[in-house]
């Protein structure tokens, strides 16, 4: 019996010794490829084996649970860049590169490797695999690291604490580059520094944070940190994992992709305490904590009095000694009223005052100027420059407490409540209406993000000087008109950065967009001085998808920010799923979803509401399924991406009867709570080849016990062109069973229209560039007219898509839509509870 216990315990060290002589193995190859490629010039042969060793050591730690899996990743990442762009590293690079790799071999090659996880379970007795010696040709490239400290891992054996309030810090004060605590403490965290990860890990055995931010020094220990924090299904625990967020010295791509991939918070110098917790914590400060206070006085000991008076107040104070620092905090520190030091050099006050009102997001806050000069003349010149208030020194902490109590509730009263509109002369929307459109359109198929940052944009900023500011962005709007669709929607981020809202079919079709834009931008010119600059750009792309538009935005900046380091002029996009700047490697997912036949898994159902316009049917619904193989991490894979995959392995007609199964099985839920709806779906045009679908439905229906009038089924416009006669014999194998038929993107391809004539179709879904051309032209406003009667006289509905404002909707039922889907009017909800009886009392009411 006592043999048979051993052998377990044998095959597990000879597996681990197995695995350890793997990972030396692949550590050789990794020096060896390096030492084939320094040894010459780089080309994209040994790019890409160098690239095959790297990914082969990242799998090999990961089977180990090694913390060098992320340093690996990170090396892979790096190596990927160039060898999916076909671009050569410069001297810097390849410095980077030859750092990376001998960090990696020495380590693995000199030190002795435990897996981090299997410390906690393998008993101090257990057998230490020897760790060969590094071959002649294997010379490390730096110096040969210390032995890394084995971290204890504590026992759970008690159901946790969980503290929402508490933050813990990992790493001595200095690591963070700023204070963290008190930022912290101040908005009513519990903070818990640690200098060692060990005493972190015996708290977390305990007591479950809110967040854990860890310096750069102690990043090894995440793993065994993220594995305590895991919720114990033995204990019955149901927690969430904590944040974790690391804290970079400096900025380092790399860095940031490693830690994106592994989903942990990365922040890099400067850090803003306040936009770091607000990052870790998912949520934005409440409206009842205490009013935010910005104030800039050059005095450096007179600023910390007057922000102490404040914050024994309960304010919460930044302190700034330049107008340029002040500036650069109220982007983050979102401040509700500023204090500035008027007697601040070379006008530094007024500065400061005139960056306040043009920034769209702080230009209604109050401001107070604080000077020693009593001249009335000097006083109006500053109510007159945007000054609220005029106090005089020396303050005293009463006056001031009254004053700032005052102009807040004076603000807070008088707070404008106006609609958000673009810029006239730019085109361009605040990034606060950005932020609110992407959200609500976060999670939609092909919704996409653009940002566009000007390459060498800090000296560009400098040269063009506050006026010239504004001459750029009316080049950059000029040339965002000419080049995206009128979908789209642009807005100014920051000085020289621009994001975009777009929505395209796939990934090909936005990085063609970008490219487009980025050699129209190359090719105009901008005026400084007596010299003509020319506007060459760095273009990221990401899905709009993840946690939060936030998130969509860091990934499209990563990619921009790649881009430029990479040599600027170029557009790159950046796949969430693999965390790095690479073609995605969801369609392997999707593809062992569709061999397993497990349609379902991972999927996400919501209903886009067609709202009526001419119609008079409510309740009418485009079903909108998605898919996240990957996880709530990784992008998700709209019902294009899923047919796509599928008609490459054969199974294309499996899904789309399980996709209309599906509608069934949508409509019975909600038939049982009383509302009833029909959902349009859409379906592939193979289709078309399944010669027993009609059946097929007919049995489901008859099965379910519904009527096929709540359904309905949608074509692509395409197979007009090459399907005439198969889609004459699919509709009427379906109107037996009262199954509506359309067609969609109709007015894509103009040359289709004719064949519309006789065909035996139901209604017409209009292409979103078709839909919003109303207003673009007549000649536009023309076709599509003559398309809608054409339409109407055949008895087709016709629907309109994508419409961004009801006054786009207006100029629709003006032609004669009968409905229309708009992501802005009737976003996709998963709850189909749109309220179409208000929708259309509000249609009947005169305006």
């Amino acid at each position: 019996m006592n043999q048979g216990a051993r052998q377990p315990s044998e095959s597990a060290d000879a597996h681990l010794e197995r695995a350890h002589e793997e990972l030396r193995l692949h550590a050789t190859s990794l020096v060896q490829a390096w030492e084939k490629l320094n040894t010459s010039r780089w080309n994209a042969a040994h790019g890409r084996g160098l690239q095959l060793a790297a990914k082969q050591l990242v799998r090999a730690c990961d089977r180990l649970r090694l913390s060098l899996t992320r340093k690996a990743g990170e090396l892979e990442t790096f190596i990927r860049v160039f060898v999916d762009t076909a671009m050569t590293p410069n001297t810097d690079q390849l410095r980077t590169l030859s750092a990376l790799v001998s960090t990696l071999a020495s380590t693995v090659l000199s030190l002795e490797m435990v897996s981090a996880d299997a410390m906690a379970s393998i008993d101090s007795g257990r057998k230490e695999v020897p760790a060969a010696p590094p071959p002649p040709s294997a010379t490390p490239l730096v110096p040969v690291a210390s032995s890394p400290r084995t971290l204890v891992v504590p026992a759970v054996r008690a159901r946790r604490v969980i503290n929402d309030e508490m933050i813990v810090l990992i790493g001595a004060g200095d690591e963070f580059g700023v204070e963290l605590a008190p930022a912290f403490t101040e908005h009513g965290y519990g903070v818990r520094s640690f200098a060692r990860a060990d005493d972190a890990l015996a708290l977390l055995a305990s007591i479950i944070p809110r967040a854990v931010v860890v310096s750069a020094a102690a990043a090894n220990a995440i793993g065994q940190l993220r594995s305590v924090a895991q919720a114990r299904s033995d204990l019955n625990e149901t927690h969430r994992e904590p944040t974790f967020a690391v804290i970079a010295p400096r900025q380092d791509l790399g860095r940031r992709l490693a830690a994106m991939r592994q989903g942990v918070k990365y922040f890099e110098p400067p850090v803003d305490p306040l936009a770091m917790l607000v990052a870790i914590t998912s949520e934005a400060l409440a409206v009842g904590l205490p009013s935010r206070v910005l104030m800039v006085d050059g005095e450096r000991d007179r600023g910390h009095q007057a922000a102490s008076w404040l914050k024994d107040a309960g304010y919460v104070v930044r302190l700034c000694q330049t107008a340029a620092d002040g500036l650069a905090a109220s982007e983050s520190f979102k401040p509700q009223i500023a204090v500035i030091d008027a007697d601040m050099r070379g006008a530094e006050s007024m500065k400061l005052v005139h960056g306040l009102r043009d920034d769209p997001e702080n230009s209604d806050i109050p401001v107070i100027l604080v000077a020693s000069s009593r001249e009335l003349a000097l006083r109006e010149q500053a109510i007159a420059g945007g000054a609220d208030e005029y106090l005089l020194k020396p303050l005293k902490p009463r006056h001031l407490i009254s004053v700032i109590e005052s102009r807040l509730k004076r603000s807070k009263r008088f707070a404008p409540r106006r609609t958000i509109v673009r810029d006239e002369s730019t085109g361009l929307y605040p990034r606060r209406e950005f932020i609110e459109r992407a959200e609500s359109a976060r999670g939609q198929a092909g919704v996409m993000i653009l940002y566009i940052v000007l390459d060498e944009h800090e000296s560009l900023r400098k040269q063009l000087g506050i006026s010239g500011q504004s001459r750029l962005d009316i080049a950059i709007g000029q040339a965002l008109k000419e080049n995206l669709r009128a979908e789209d929607l642009p807005a100014l981020y920051q000085d020289c950065r621009y994001l975009v809202l777009i929505r395209r079919s796939d990934r090909g079709a936005a990085l063609a967009s970008a490219e487009s834009l980025r050699e129209s931008l190359a090719r105009r010119r901008i005026q400084i001085g007596d010299n003509e600059v020319n506007l060459k750009a760095s273009l990221g792309l990401a899905n709009l998808d993840g946690e939060s538009a936030d998130v969509g935005v860091q990934n499209a900046e990563a990619a921009a920010l790649a881009a430029m380091h990479l040599g600027g002029d170029r557009s790159m996009w950046f796949e969430a799923s693999s965390a790095s700047l690479i073609p995605a490697e969801r369609d392997a997912q999707l593809r062992g979803l569709l061999e397993s036949k497990r349609f379902g898994q991972h999927m996400e159902i919501r209903g886009a509401p067609l709202i009526p316009l001419r119609g008079r049917v409510p309740g009418q619904y485009e079903l909108i399924l998605s898919w996240r193989p990957g996880g709530n991490g990784q992008p998700a894979a709209s019902q294009a991406d899923l047919i796509r995959v599928a008609k490459e392995i054969g199974c294309v007609a499996d899904l789309d009867r399980f996709i209309v199964g599906e509608a069934l099985t949508v409509r019975a839920d909600l038939l049982k709570r009383g509302r009833q709806v029909r959902l349009v779906v859409e379906l592939s045009p193979w289709a078309l080849d399944d010669g027993d679908f009609a059946s097929y439905l007919e049995h489901l229906l008859r099965e379910r016990r519904q009527s096929g009038t709540g359904i309905a089924l949608t074509l692509p416009a395409s197979v007009l062109a090459e399907r005439m006669d198969a889609l004459v014999a699919f509709n009427q194998h379906l109107k037996p069973l009262a199954i509506r038929v359309g067609l969609r993107d109709i007015g894509r391809d103009m040359t289709l229209v004719h064949r519309l004539s006789g065909v035996p179709i139901d209604y017409l879904r209009l292409s979103p560039e078709l839909s919003t051309s109303t207003g673009n032209s007549e000649r536009a406003a023309e076709l599509l007219a003559a398309l809608i009667r054409r339409a109407h006289q055949s008895g087709m509905m016709v629907i309109g898509s994508s419409i961004e404002s009801r006054e786009q909707a207006m100029q629709l039922q003006a032609a004669g839509v009968d409905y229309i889907e708009s992501p802005t009017l009737g976003s996709p909800i998963a709850q189909f509870d749109f309220d179409f009886a208000r929708w259309m009392a509000e249609q009947r009411q005169p305006t």
